[in-house]
């Protein structure tokens, strides 16, 4: 593979010198891949344990970041820990989350085991050009799974206390940013008739349906990996709290898109 950034080797090394501290042995990192993103980046390490090794990813943020951006990856940081960690108590043999290894908020790093499978976002796909039944009974399953996986994080992961009012003071707060682009696209007349559109909406649920429950809140077929016992779940660093739909309707949403393409 290419040299590693010298914020990817900086990790891994304090990594190597910690290893009895995070791993409880002394181990050895073998660096195998780098994935460069917009702000994070992710390496794809092999751990070596005395009498195993283990395939782990290390996901960190840019070590040059604004103290404000530095505040806010490591709340990313601790959050995908926490929650990563609370899921794994309450997960089953067919639906999981990865194993988180090591949070490492200084470094804004955090390691985590490998999981086995092939996105749902690419077996859907599949599903467009196969169309057989079988391709069409395990996308199910899947998704059955997913359902399973969810009811098991929100009923076991104890939510962070948002209040349900919160959500459409937050909405507000998204609408007002494109507003403020001034591209023209989006008007403030947009901006009220969603809000407008949001009150109708929840004046027709109840409070069950508002109960807040610990989210994923980005729950997409790239997010779920499909193995042919089970799923994982991955990726929780944007998870929070909101309706108990939430992670429902974001998911149908994506699986309206893929239905379109």
């Amino acid at each position: 593979m290419r040299p590693l950034s010298p914020a990817a080797a900086f990790v891994l090394d304090h990594l190597k010198l910690n290893s009895e501290r995070y791993f409880g042995q002394l181990a050895v990192l073998q660096p195998l891949r780098e994935v460069i993103g917009p702000a994070s980046r992710v390496v794809r390490a092999r751990l070596q344990l005395p009498g195993r090794d283990v395939i782990v990813y290390v996901k960190f943020y840019e070590q040059n970041a604004s103290p404000k951006e530095r505040h806010r990856f490591e709340k990313y940081i601790r959050t995908e820990f926490t929650r990563t960690t609370l899921a794994r108590r309450v997960a089953t043999a067919a639906a999981d989350v990865p194993e988180p290894i090591a949070c490492i908020p200084e470094q804004l790093a955090l390691v985590t085991q490998e999981a086995e499978g092939t996105t749902l976002a690419r077996l859907l796909r599949q599903l467009c050009v196969m169309r057989t039944p079988s391709a069409g009974r395990a996308a199910l399953r899947a998704l059955h799974r997913v359902g399973r996986w969810l009811r098991n994080f929100q009923e076991g992961v104890p939510t962070l206390g948002l209040d349900a009012n919160d959500l459409r003071a937050y909405l507000d707060v998204r609408l007002t940013r494109l507003v403020n682009q001034q591209r023209r696209t989006f008007t403030p007349a947009d901006r009220q008739a969603v809000l407008d559109c949001h009150d109708r909406q929840a004046a027709l649920l109840t409070a069950a349906d508002f109960r807040v429950v610990p989210t994923h809140a980005d729950l997409c077929p790239s997010n779920i990996l499909v193995r042919p016992d089970g799923i994982t779940v991955i990726d929780l660093a944007d998870s929070s709290d909101g309706p108990r739909y939430s992670d429902v309707a974001h998911l149908y949403m994506h699986l309206a898109f893929a239905g379109r393409r």
